[in-house]
């Protein structure tokens, strides 16, 4: 697998440095720059030599963004040490890291040439002139490199669209946060009137069992009267008959006990 990097160089002793500048956050970048850290060593022996007394490689990573949100520190250093005692196991291969947005001291009497160095990294292109306090050959230096109207035809169309492209990622991921958000939102309310739906036929399941058990305790109850009705006339019938009392007027008798209880 191939690798892109931003900038890459080798000073007088062959030290190599790799550079990447990172815009937004992504998911296993530290696996990522040991990754692409180990194709600056390999190099190094790609010539045939049989000696690992190759020169030290850093991997600098510039981020526009923090692994470490709630801190100060700009600069983050890792080397390959000994779990326990912290011994140095080599110091051939190192990882530092410029996290840009937790730059909070620049341009302050506190302030480090680090800080005003990540500052102005982070804020080039809204700067219209060196604020004050930033002097030096460093600087100079930086605002020298980063002045557009020094650019040649060819250099001025390459930052065209490395800006272009920049502008272009942070679109992008602010569309994709807000589809991020659309989405979540709509998966909210879909999800809460399948819930309300759900509560709205659990409670009318819960009503007409209740009006179920209502309309049989009043079924039963008018059974109950009705057969105790036809009881008590099968007595009085029973018991006037045994006194020898005609079947005419038992008829009146029970038809004036049901106007009475219709009365009633």
């Amino acid at each position: 697998k191939g690798i892109r990097v931003d900038v890459e160089c080798t000073d007088e002793d062959g030290t190599r440095f790799v550079v990447e500048m990172q815009l937004a956050y992504q998911t296993n970048f530290y696996e990522r720059a040991l990754f692409n850290s180990t194709f600056a060593i390999q190099e190094q022996m790609a010539s045939g030599s049989t000696s690992y007394d190759f020169p030290a490689v850093y991997f600098i990573g510039i981020l526009d963004f923090s692994f470490h949100k709630e801190s100060d520190r700009v600069l983050y250093r890792y080397e390959l040490r000994e779990r326990r005692s912290l011994e140095l196991m080599t110091d051939r291969v190192q990882y530092i890291f410029l996290e840009l947005t937790n730059c909070h001291h620049a341009l302050t009497p506190e302030a480090s040439v680090l800080d005003n160095f990540c500052y102005v990294l982070h804020n080039m292109e809204n700067l219209p002139d060196r604020p004050a306090g930033l002097e030096g050959d460093l600087f100079r230096l930086l605002f020298e490199s980063a002045e557009i109207a020094t650019f040649t035809p060819q250099e001025k169309i390459k930052y065209e669209y490395d800006m272009t492209t920049e502008r272009d990622i942070k679109n992008q991921i602010a569309s994709a946060k807000e589809i991020g958000r659309e989405e979540g939102r709509e998966e909210g309310r879909e999800e809460g009137r399948e819930e309300g739906r759900e509560e709205g036929r659990e409670e009318g399941r819960e009503e007409g069992r209740e009006e179920g058990r209502e309309e049989g305790r009043e079924e039963g109850m008018e059974k109950g009267i009705a057969v105790g009705r036809k009881s008590e006339r099968a007595r009085i019938i029973e018991a006037l008959r045994s006194q020898g009392v005609s079947e005419e007027i038992i008829a009146k008798v029970l038809s004036t006990a049901e106007e009475e209880e219709i009365k009633r």
